[in-house]
C-alpha cells in the first residue's frame, strides 16, 4: 500500500477523536498491524504532522494544529507573481521579536 495513504489514513484516525490516542487505537481505528502504525506515527511525528505526549508508559497521539501564514510572493518562470499559503506546524513557529517599532 502507498506510505502516503497510509499516513493519511492514520491521521484521519487521529482527527476524527476529540483525544489522543495510543498506538494500539489507532491501529484498531485504522485497520492495520500496531508495529505498522508505529512506524507511520513516528514518520509523521518527524514531519511534525503528529504530536506525542509520554503519559507513565503510554505514547500518546494527537494530529498536529497546523498554522497558515502567507507566503513571500513568488514569481514563476513567467516572470508574473501569485500569492500562496504554506503550513507550518505549530511548534515549527518562533515568536516574534518585539523590537519596539524600530528597524535596524
Amino acid at each position: 500500500m502507498n506510505p502516503s495513504l497510509l499516513e493519511e489514513i492514520i491521521l484521519g484516525a487521529l482527527r476524527q477523536s476529540d483525544y489522543s490516542l495510543t498506538i494500539m487505537e489507532i491501529a484498531e481505528r485504522a485497520g492495520m498491524h500496531r508495529v505498522t502504525a508505529s512506524k507511520y506515527l513516528a514518520g509523521l511525528e518527524a514531519k511534525g504532522r503528529v504530536e506525542r505526549r509520554n503519559v507513565g508508559r503510554a505514547k500518546l497521539y494527537s494530529a498536529a494544529k497546523a498554522a497558515k501564514v502567507p507566503a513571500a510572493k513568488a514569481a514563476n518562470a513567467g516572470g508574473s507573481t501569485g500569492d500562496c499559503e504554506i503550513e507550518i506546524p505549530a511548534g515549527m513557529l518562533a515568536p516574534e521579536a518585539d523590537h519596539g517599532g524600530e528597524r535596524g
